[in-house]
């Protein structure tokens, strides 16, 4: 990825000026030490006397400074009294008489060629972080007491963290264990713990790539909402950088369309969602999107940001002698055993992007269908669905009627006409206690401040003993409204 580097430590010789800046002097009392593995001789002790992101600076006795060679790399390993000992490659570069006892010697921090390839597979799955939704940071610094490292995240995934700083005067070498305090603008949302894996020196100070080690579920949901601000990301961009995208609804807006532009909104996503799901034909345009009640019915839309990422309509029937969608395709018309069309709502021509699916969208649309219901004089909403849909419908309290069909624009799929009463959601009929509480607790009181209790004394008590059962009998829970 374009600004992630590729290897695990690298000098560049025009930075070395940068370098000799940025180093941290290291003091005997500092607890940090050195041995270096030299190949045919036992292991020669260094004292380390400076420290940057690129190298290190140690003091070895002479009688084990003949056995180290310019432009040869060893491996070295850095002892912290405080911590885990740190394993690096680390090349000669230059060397210098200290005294008559001692030499000095200048390493840089090689790449190790054998992570080279589990690197680029984690910087692989990173989502750049939008100009728009920047991330802010800190860290504390070895060897400074309490003193942050404020940091820019340049991008990021469920297994790899990238980030940027200035302030170079820093110990950050391969191996280290981070915890890293995200945030924005001095606000915590969370911790990540991450191993570093990959530094390199920039013109601008330098680029620090981590493994993260844990990622908690409460800091990936505020960064999926964060990044959900920008208008160019969408759950599917976040799900390939292995992020988990759960409950994103409430950062959506819920309208109904009022106006001829947006109605052609929605033609144009019924017909680039439907044909992304194989259900029309490839020369199918988007005047046959047009339903014959679309002009009488309510179309709930759905935006993130400006752009519309899904719909359905839902008809009134005013009549009997109204021609529902889902009766169009029946030989015989509407069934007799189906509730009068009076007392129905009918659900129809459902559509979601596909980037935005996978989520709580579908739920979130039927409490709206649901808010419209419980404020209307009708106790019935009826709809159709395919073997696919059928069991996120079931979830919500659908049941199945006896009516199968072939959709009339969904050509070769079968549909069956399902039917759900206004008791289901309103007094937890035939829904389990804690499916009940998770999906209409919430919306029904939210209801009751708005329209007023539609319950009586014994069906509030019911309620009240359902919410027990379920455990959460400590007010709202799911979602803020």
């Amino acid at each position: 990825m374009k600004g992630i580097p590729a290897a695990s430590c690298r000098f560049d010789p025009d930075l070395f000026e940068k370098r000799l800046t940025s180093r941290v002097d290291v003091r005997d009392g500092d607890g940090l030490s050195g041995v270096l593995r030299t190949p045919g001789a036992e292991d020669t002790d260094l004292r380390v006397y400076n420290i940057s992101l690129a190298g290190v600076g140690a003091i070895v006795d002479i009688e084990w400074a003949e056995v180290i060679r310019e432009g040869q790399v060893y491996p070295l390993l850095i002892h912290r009294s405080w911590g885990e000992p740190l394993a690096v490659h680390a090349k000669c570069i230059w060397s210098q008489a200290a005294s008559n006892r001692h030499r000095r010697f200048g390493f840089t921090f090689e790449p190790d060629t054998d992570k080279a390839a589990e690197i680029a597979k984690l910087t692989q799955r990173q989502l750049v972080v939008p100009a728009s939704t920047p991330i802010q940071a800190h860290l504390y610094k070895e060897l400074f007491y309490r003193e942050r490292l404020q940091v820019d995240i340049v991008s990021i995934g469920r297994g790899c963290v990238t980030f940027a700083i200035e302030d170079t005067e820093c110990l950050l070498i391969p191996g280290m264990q981070i915890a890293l305090n995200i945030g924005r603008l001095n606000e915590p949302a969370g911790q990540l713990q991450c191993e570093l894996i990959e530094s390199q020196l920039t013109s601008a100070g330098a680029l620090i790539t981590c493994r993260i080690v844990h990622f908690s579920d409460a800091l990936q949901a505020w960064l999926v909402a964060y990044l959900l601000s920008d208008r160019d990301t969408n759950p599917a961009t976040l799900r390939r950088a292995g992020l988990q995208v759960r409950n994103t609804a409430n950062l959506f807006r819920f309208r109904f369309a009022n106006n001829a532009r947006q109605y052609q909104q929605v033609l144009e996503l019924r017909l680039s969602t439907y044909k992304h799901a194989g259900k029309l034909a490839a020369n199918t345009d988007v005047a046959a999107m047009r339903a014959p009640l679309d002009s009488a019915s309510r179309i709930l839309t759905v935006y993130h940001r400006d752009q519309l990422i899904a719909s359905c309509a839902m008809a009134f029937p005013a009549s009997h002698d109204t021609v529902l969608d889902t009766e169009r395709a029946l030989p015989g018309g509407y069934p007799a055993d189906l509730p009068s069309k009076l007392e129905i709502i009918e659900i129809s021509r459902l559509c979601v992007h596909p980037d935005y699916r996978q989520g709580d969208i579908l739920v979130r649309m039927f409490e709206q269908m649901y808010r419209v219901c419980l404020a209307s004089d009708r106790s019935y909403m009826i709809s159709s669905a395919d073997r696919k849909l059928w069991p996120l419908y079931k979830s919500i309290g659908f049941q199945k009627t006896a009516h199968r069909y072939d959709h009339p624009v969904f050509t070769g799929i079968e549909h069956t006409i399902i039917s759900i009463h206004l008791d289901t959601p309103l007094l937890a009929k035939g829904l389990p206690h804690a499916r009940w509480v998770h999906l209409y607790r919430d919306i029904n009181d939210f209801m009751q401040t708005r329209i007023g209790s539609r319950y009586g004394a014994w069906q509030s008590l019911k309620l009240r003993t359902v919410a027990l059962l379920a455990g959460s009998a400590a007010g709202p829970k799911n979602r803020e409204y």
